[in-house]
């Protein structure tokens, strides 16, 4: 061993791991080792079958790369690649884009994005959401108060109908109660009863001998029963229900509640004239017939209100109107 050589073991011999080894393994196949790297390198492939593996790959690899470097690419394949395919290639030629610096193109890109967020932002209905998420956590329970309604002081026997109108305190409530009767009434305030039917009337004449002014009081007894009679079952509750769907449900519900007060309307129901009801307002009053034609020509502003009527089992008064309707938002 000469002088200058360096000592790599106490046998003067230059061995290599097998983790360096394999590192190495490209250039030993390409010979771009030293010859004492690549005596080295050489000893442990002998010993080593995956070492082995990889010098039959790399060799592979190097064939299949010379072959390619033999393939030939006409210039008229080469000049439809270059070609842009889109008009968004196109542009980015013009504008050279390739040769912007990296700060601009990501200040660019930023932009992009930022541009679409505020976009998306913009056109998703917010207000509707937030309404709709408030609406499923909220939950509202009314307290429902049965009123026991008042009796009267005087009752006429000859003016109480055969059956009293039972009278609903809101719409959707039930009176359980069965109609009271003239009879029932009578015998509770203690006072006389009321005149017998017309067949009894006429038993009772032909049994009992009278006078010329009892006979005649009797007959108009009995006309005035048989027309009660016909009125009662003439008579019919209506009501006039409908739905209207207007742009911004809040203030134009404030209108109407104003409108309907100016028109001598009074709420009907346990609720306020406007109640919020879910996403809709909700009303439920009387008024004069008289202005309900008035009260039509108003909601025309907003779109225009359709009321059906409807038969109901309430009664009302002489001309008065009952109605029910809810405002939506569009």
């Amino acid at each position: 061993m000469d002088n200058n050589s360096i000592s790599f073991s106490k046998k003067g011999e230059r061995k290599i791991s097998g983790f360096v080894a394999q590192e190495l393994l490209y250039d030993y196949v390409t010979f771009h080792l030293d010859p004492e790297r690549m005596k080295a390198v050489e000893e442990y492939v002998k010993t080593s079958h995956e070492a082995q593996a990889d010098i039959q790959l790399i060799n592979d690899g190097l064939d299949y790369v010379e072959r390619l470097s033999e393939i030939h690419v006409s210039d008229a394949l080469l000049e439809t690649l270059k070609t842009p395919s889109s008009y968004l290639q196109v542009l980015l030629r013009k504008l050279r884009f390739e040769e912007w610096s990296p700060g601009i193109k990501m200040g660019l890109e930023v932009m992009i994005v930022a541009v679409g967020v505020i976009s998306i932002s913009l056109v998703i209905p917010w207000h509707k959401l937030m309404e709709l998420s408030v609406s499923k956590k909220k939950d509202v329970v009314l307290t429902e108060v049965q009123k026991t309604p008042m009796a009267a002081q005087d009752v006429e026997v000859a003016g109480l109908p055969e059956e009293a109108t039972v009278v609903f305190p809101d719409e959707g409530k039930k009176n359980t109660e069965a109609p009271k009767s003239a009879a029932d009434i009578v015998a509770k305030k203690n006072l006389p009863p009321p005149p017998p039917p017309p067949s009894a009337v006429n038993q009772i004449a032909t049994n009992i001998p009278t006078t010329e002014k009892q006979k005649s009081g009797q007959k108009s007894a009995v006309a005035k029963a048989t027309v009660d009679e016909t009125n009662s079952e003439k008579k019919q509750g209506y009501l006039y229900r409908g739905i209207m769907k207007v742009t911004n449900a809040e203030a134009v519900s404030t209108k109407f509640v104003e409108k309907i007060n100016e028109l001598g309307g009074r709420k009907a129901g346990e609720v306020e004239l406007g109640w919020k009801k879910g996403n809709a307002n909700y009303f439920h009053f009387t008024m004069p017939e008289a202005k309900y034609q008035a009260f039509l020509e108003f909601t025309k502003k907003y779109g225009g209100l359709s009321l059906q009527k409807e038969k109901h089992d309430r009664l009302m008064p002489e001309g008065i109107v009952r109605i029910i309707f809810s405002l939506e938002e569009k």
